[in-house]
């Protein structure tokens, strides 16, 4: 993308660099005609999702590899604004279980150790990735493994604090490695808060890669010839950036323990640019995601 010129080291350079370059938007909204449900390659499926606010049918199942990832970030959203209006049964369940475990436990405080790995076990963190699950993410997640990783961030870079990784083929399997001890580093006087930022950045993660579908064979979908700009080299592109926004204002709004959310999403940006060479945004993308 960048050839001889540098990475945008930051959110100022990035932005200069954005008005600069002043890209056509590729999104939905700028460039409908090239999401054409017409154009849907079989590989896409549909979530039927009941849009009726005053229905509490049941959650719908969904498919691995079977939606358009724009398509899947708009029935994200719509299920995660029941969660605050008119939630599941499943959201419902999920938001109690929530107020158990941190307000009738010492979870919070555990998570503020600066060692995590001696205070919250495996089972913890499994326990608060399947209420975000529930929560936010339809209860789709199935075979998702957490695992205490030092150094998790020797690979990537030192800001980093977990890792998901989900294979392209095969099972729906994720995994993701938390960093037991660099959240009380880099952040000694909100690392247990960061942990659960950390956990919800990478479900997001983990969703997207196990519920998206694969590129067409002839790559000429109208969906899928935007998938550069959609999913990310990393997995830091439009479809992630629009739902981790959301999710940052929701919690701001609903949240009752004392939690602002950072889903770290202009950092992922930022390194997806600098290190796999990234598709630059356009003006419009800076403004949906709350970056200009």
């Amino acid at each position: 993308m960048f050839g001889k010129k540098k990475a945008p080291a930051n959110m100022e350079e990035l932005k200069k660099m954005v008005a600069s370059l002043n890209l056509p938007c590729t999104c939905p909204d700028c460039n409908p005609g090239a999401y054409n449900p017409q154009q849907v390659c079989h590989t896409h499926q549909e979530i039927r999702l009941d849009k009726d606010p005053k229905s509490n049918v049941s959650v719908p199942v969904l498919v691995p590899r079977s939606y358009e990832p724009m398509y899947l970030v708009d029935r994200t959203i719509e299920y995660i604004n029941r969660e605050s209006t008119q939630p599941y049964q499943l959201q419902k369940d999920a938001r109690q279980r929530l107020r158990v475990l941190f307000l009738e436990t010492d979870m919070m405080a555990n998570l503020y150790a600066k060692n995590i790995k001696n205070f919250v076990s495996l089972k913890d963190l499994q326990h608060i990735f399947g209420i975000f699950n529930d929560l936010y993410f339809f209860g789709a997640m199935k075979n998702v493994r957490i695992e205490y990783k030092n150094r998790v961030w020797a690979a990537i870079g030192p800001e980093y604090t977990g890792f998901a990784d989900t294979p392209s083929s095969g099972r729906q399997r994720s995994i993701v490695k938390i960093d037991p001890i660099q959240h009380h580093r880099l952040y000694p006087r909100k690392c247990g808060h960061e942990v659960l930022n950390t956990l919800l950045h990478e479900a997001l993660h983990c969703f997207l890669d196990q519920f998206k579908s694969p590129r067409c064979k002839d790559k000429q979908c109208g969906f899928c010839s935007k998938r550069v700009e959609n999913i990310g080299p990393e997995g830091h592109g439009r479809a992630w950036q629009i739902i981790a926004a959301k999710l940052e204002k929701a919690i701001l709004g609903n949240w009752t323990l004392g939690w602002r959310l950072d889903m770290g999403r202009s950092t992922g940006f930022l390194h997806d640019l600098d290190h796999k060479g990234g598709q630059m945004p356009s003006l419009h993308d800076m403004t949906a995601w709350g970056f200009d």
